[in-house]
């Protein structure tokens, strides 16, 4: 039997949704729950509370997709967007704080970093080292006033003359 209560966040939800949030953050210098509040206006907010909800109750998901609505029985304003920060966003920061979001330009840095590192050492001879293709060996091998007859006559004899001399292993 499975346990009782309500399904947990998966991994990836969380990551994204403390990405988001600390990335807003950071890029307006608002806190973390007015970031929060832009991050439910974005576009991709709508997918990733889908993934969320998918296993769930239909309504749980418009209800956090529509925002703040009155109460009917109280006549208070309730918001499903608030209360899922106040329930699961700031356990989601608090466990994600080592996060380093990069600004473009370090995204930028960051990554001529790593391709000049791959351009060091011996693993940069690799593109270096190019295969002749078979075509170029022909035009090398062959002037060009020979016929392409007589240049496929002896490319496929060097093809049967090299399959029948290479050794057979049953």
């Amino acid at each position: 039997m499975g346990k009782v209560g309500q399904p947990k966040i998966t991994f990836f939800v969380k990551f994204c949704i403390a990405y988001k949030v600390m990335q807003y953050q950071r890029r307006w210098n608002v806190t973390p729950f007015k970031a929060w509040m832009m991050f439910s206006n974005h576009r991709g907010f709508k997918d990733l509370m889908q993934e969320h909800y998918k296993n769930r109750a239909s309504y749980l998901l418009e209800n956090i997709l529509v925002g703040p609505r009155i109460d009917g029985y109280s006549g208070e304003i309730q918001d499903p967007r608030k209360n899922f920060y106040k329930n699961h966003i700031r356990k989601i920061i608090e466990q994600f704080k080592s996060l380093k979001i990069k600004t473009p330009k370090e995204y930028k840095e960051y990554k001529a970093k790593i391709k000049a590192k791959k351009v060091s050492g011996i693993a940069s001879l690799k593109n270096i080292i190019k295969k002749t293709r078979w075509s170029s060996f022909l035009v090398n091998k062959y002037p060009y006033n020979i016929p392409l007859d007589f240049i496929l006559h002896h490319t496929w004899q060097w093809i049967l003359k090299r399959q029948c001399t290479r050794k057979k292993s049953f």
